[in-house]
């Protein structure tokens, strides 16, 4: 017996050192690269990875649990996004995800870790493929260090890693389809001259949602101490933008004429003629539907002008994004 132990010990050793001796000669990094075309131009597709509440969506280890428990922290999208998630299920396990650097439509750099695992940096790179599509580039690289034993792992790394990105990418081009499908066709409307009150500012393009929820808070003040009646869903238009900063204006329809007050202006929007889509999905992918008026617009050699984007729901009663209701419109001569 003590003689089968020592030879089972003396095997044991042995293959240890040649695992030891054989990560010497191994790559200390290892590389995983997929590409997909998305059926989405590139800034819906920059949107879509770069929101990280829109992650479970498409990401493919979401789906070994859809009762992970998911918190997020720091700003919704942009360099400091941060996902982390908690779950049982092995091949998701417990995570953490952290936005680096977003360059507007064209890349997303991150860091990625599972637990505890060294963390790894990883990229998806957005190129025009033409047609209003994107060719979408997913790249990581893991490094092992001197973590001898850590190389073999790396041997088998491409194939554990790429199919859940190929998934992935797979996954984010049917997520924008269906998105895509419970949009409108375009419809020519008209307007009637309309009293609204607005608040104009800029703000980073990230913190968008949290800038207009002030700016109609302070409309909605101001209504408040006038007594006005409010005689439609709010709206917005997006004057100046380059990816980082936006210059929006905030707007509530009301039913007689007010000057405002402070940083609430009143003024009369005049009759018009417009295109508009009815769009139902999330806020960070309302480009769909702009770039389908877009479209429509070019076919009728119409030039694009003023836009803005009413909004139908309120995301307090309607807890799934999906279903947020909102109508965008093009001001047509």
């Amino acid at each position: 017996m003590m003689k089968l132990l020592k030879t089972l010990a003396l095997i044991g050793v042995s293959l240890l050192a040649i695992a030891i001796v054989g990560g010497l000669f191994l790559p200390s990094t290892a590389h995983v690269q997929r590409s997909a075309t998305i059926n989405a131009p590139e800034h819906v597709v920059f949107a879509a990875v770069n929101t990280l509440k829109l992650w479970p969506s498409w990401a493919a280890w979401f789906r070994y649990d859809t009762t992970a428990v998911l918190q997020y922290d720091g700003p919704p999208s942009g360099a400091g996004a941060t996902m982390r998630w908690q779950s049982a299920h092995g091949r998701l396990g417990n995570g953490v995800l952290s936005v680096t650097q977003a360059t507007p439509s064209s890349s997303v750099s991150f860091t990625f870790s599972m637990d505890g695992q060294r963390t790894t940096p990883a990229s998806l790179r957005f190129v025009d493929a033409g047609n209003g599509k994107t060719t979408a580039t997913w790249d990581m690289e893991a490094d092992f260090g001197f973590n001898l034993l850590a190389r073999w792992f790396g041997l088998f790394f491409d194939r554990m890693v790429g199919p859940d990105f190929e998934q992935s990418l797979a996954n984010l081009d049917a997520y924008l389809g269906a998105t895509r499908k419970r949009m409108s066709s375009v419809q020519d409307v008209v307007l009637p001259p309309t009293h609204v009150l607005s608040v104009r500012s800029t703000t980073a393009t990230a913190a968008i949602g949290g800038a207009l929820a002030k700016s109609f808070a302070s409309i909605t003040g101001h209504v408040g101490r006038r007594n006005l009646q409010v005689i439609g869903a709010p709206f917005a238009s997006y004057p100046e933008w380059d990816g980082r900063t936006t210059t929006m204006e905030a707007m509530m329809p009301i039913a007689v004429a007010d000057t405002g007050a402070g940083d609430v202006k009143g003024f009369t929007r005049p009759a018009m003629r417009a295109v508009a889509v009815d769009y139902y999905g999330p806020y960070e992918l309302v480009g769909i539907a702009r770039d389908a008026l877009e479209q429509h617009l070019a076919a009728r050699n119409v030039p694009v002008g003023e836009s803005w984007e009413e909004y139908l729901t309120d995301p307090a009663m309607a807890p799934d994004p999906a279903t947020w209701h909102t109508r965008v419109y093009y001001r047509i001569p």
